[in-house]
């Protein structure tokens, strides 16, 4: 699964994969002294390889790691017009899911 999760403090977003990204939250919020919440998961087939996509297509933005720092609130629009009606890593099909 494709993950979005924000830093609410500095507003930075990482772009990861997990089988189970609430529990990769709780992993992370362990380390950080800042609040991050969970704001979209995306079940794709081949994570790993759309995960990349994601990261090379928002190269710009990019701040450390695989965290993000999107100039515009339009970012997570894109990324579903992205993911749910363009062409998706071998052809997969992408299902939105609710946080």
């Amino acid at each position: 699964m494709i993950y979005l999760i924000q830093n609410l403090n500095n507003g930075f977003v990482k772009i990861g994969h997990s089988a189970n990204p609430q529990r990769r939250l709780r992993q992370l919020q362990t380390g950080s002294g800042d609040k991050l919440t969970l704001l979209q998961t995306y079940s794709v087939a081949n994570d790993v390889a759309m995960e990349r996509r994601l990261h090379s297509m928002f190269w710009q933005s990019k701040k450390k790691g695989e965290w993000f720092n999107f100039p515009s609130p339009d970012y997570l629009a894109f990324i579903d017009e992205f993911l749910i009606h363009h062409i998706t890593v071998d052809g997969n099909v992408v299902r939105k899911l609710v946080v």
